[in-house]
């Protein structure tokens, strides 16, 4: 059926997409609409809507409750309007049955995400990250695989050479030479995906600092050959100010929303979640009887066997589940053994937003005895984190004591599961190390229409691309911080500092 399918978004206002056959439309970038929607409808793909998109930041910023679905639709949308604006000046740029494919590549570039996100891939040292489950969606018994052979099959592809080229688009592979382009609009340090997420998250999160002039950035992309290859760039003829907002603003999401503080808490408790239910398994040779079914399919062959889960176990999860777990986890039994009490406590703690885990603070050696006044955070020498980083994997079976509620006796949890160091290295803007072909950074075209390196054209994007952050912080469970504090100045020796008393 012909036609019109809107999709109304508070970021991108209408998400159009041409119900037809390609043949009915000559618009080469609406080419491949058809195939979004059906890819939309599958059962992976509204899987989506059950995965928030910042993970447990809605825990700091009330109002990210938005989903991984309506980032999807967003990198599609974007990503056709990129490809629109190119074809419009080079109708021949892009092989036409190359248009489909990176817009599907466009749209499911994140089907492979677990609950709450990014976290997700943490919470077992095996885990696959959203990259790898992706793939397996796209190639798999699932929906989604079925969707793109019927297609392959209406356009005379076959199967292999549809993996192949979707592989090439979404970095599972190196890319045909025609391909490139697609690659870089969905993955690169300029791509739909940034855009759109950028855009989306300050949205959602209430703040402005993600917000950068998208119309002047996309009416300034041009393609031009660099190094023989067509490279997506951006003409700063009139100024580089819609590039220079974009990478400032990417910057400061990773500091006021991305690696907020609290976030980060959030994030190390979840985590800590699975590492008391690893616990629990480890000690009573089996999973919480109240675990979902899901869950268990999920968890059972990585404890056992060491296996990868199946994917169709994978594609049982989602947040709705983990809250689920969560609640059902939370509850304490009579007689329960030390793991399933801080399996239940840490689940209550992330269930109900209290209390949030501390961050260590560090004090000067020679500092005054009593001193009251909190000192920094943040741990900056090299040396020190790394001295650190070894004492706490080398002690992360040492026992803690566990303050709990009046009514109950305090337990012994091992230290790993009451601290996390948390690591964070960031650059807003980066240069691959070792890229003589330039391929990872963002080309400009000055007012003379000649191509070079956006830090050799804006003094901003060069300082950004100089400012590699690193914040390093010791995260403590409230309800163990005087123990570990204790345990931490009795058996640690760092250089020049020493753990503050709480």
């Amino acid at each position: 059926m012909s036609g019109i399918k809107m999709f109304r978004d508070p970021v991108h206002d209408m998400i159009a997409f041409h119900r037809g056959g390609d043949s009915e439309t000559n618009d080469p970038s609406e080419w491949g609409d058809a195939l979004l929607l059906e890819l939309i409808d599958t059962e992976e793909m509204q899987r989506l809507r059950r995965i928030r998109q910042l993970g447990p930041a809605s825990l700091v910023y009330p109002c990210a409750e938005h989903s991984r679905f309506s980032h999807a639709l967003g990198v599609a949308h974007l990503t056709k309007r990129i490809l629109r604006a190119l074809l419009k000046q080079q109708p021949d740029l892009i092989n036409r049955r190359s248009i489909p494919l990176i817009k599907a590549a466009a749209l499911l570039h994140d089907v492979g995400h677990g609950p709450y996100s990014h976290v997700f891939e943490q919470i077992l040292p095996s885990s696959n990250n959203h990259e790898t489950w992706s793939w397996r969606i796209i190639t798999g018994n699932t929906q989604v695989a079925n969707v793109l052979e019927r297609y392959a099959a209406r356009t005379g592809i076959l199967r292999e050479e549809l993996h192949r080229q979707l592989g090439g688009v979404l970095g599972h592979r190196e890319p045909d030479a025609d391909l490139r382009l697609g690659r870089q609009i969905i993955s690169s340090q300029l791509d739909a995906d940034r855009m759109d997420y950028l855009l989306r998250d300050a949205h959602f999160s209430g703040v402005a600092y993600g917000r950068f002039d998208l119309e002047w950035l996309l009416r300034s992309l041009r393609a031009r050959k660099v190094n023989r290859s067509w490279t997506l760039c951006v003409d700063i003829g009139k100024g580089p100010t819609a590039l220079e907002s974009y990478l400032s603003a990417r910057d400061h999401m990773y500091r006021q929303v991305y690696d907020h503080k609290t976030v980060r808490a959030f994030e190390a408790l979840l985590t800590h979640i699975f590492g008391a239910l690893i616990w629990f398994f480890e000690t009573e040779h089996r999973l919480p009887n109240d675990t979902p079914s899901a869950i268990l399919g999920y968890l059972l062959p990585v404890l056992n066997r060491s296996e990868t889960p199946e994917l169709r176990h994978f594609l049982e999860l989602d947040d709705a589940l983990l809250d689920y777990a969560i609640q059902n986890w939370s509850v304490i039994f009579s007689h329960a053994t030390p793991a399933r009490r801080e399996l239940a406590r840490k689940c209550r703690m992330f269930r109900h937003r209290q209390p949030v885990y501390r961050r260590v603070r560090w004090l000067p050696d020679n500092a005054q005895p009593g001193t009251h006044s909190p000192g920094p955070d943040l741990l900056s020498d090299t040396e020190t984190v790394m001295r650190l980083q070894l004492f706490l994997a080398k002690h992360s079976s040492s026992m803690i004591e566990v303050s709990e509620p009046p009514t109950l006796h305090p337990i012994q949890a091992p230290l790993g599961l009451l601290t996390h160091l948390d690591r964070v290295i960031r650059t807003p803007y980066t240069k691959p190390d070792g890229d003589k072909s330039n391929i990872g950074s963002i080309h400009v075209l000055n007012a003379a229409g000649v191509t070079q390196l956006a830090e050799n054209a804006s003094p901003l994007v060069r300082f950004l691309g100089q400012q590699e952050r690193h914040s390093v912080r010791l995260f403590v469970d409230p309800h163990a911080e005087k123990s570990v504090i204790g345990y931490l100045r009795k058996h640690l020796k760092l250089p020049s500092i020493t753990p503050q008393e709480p």
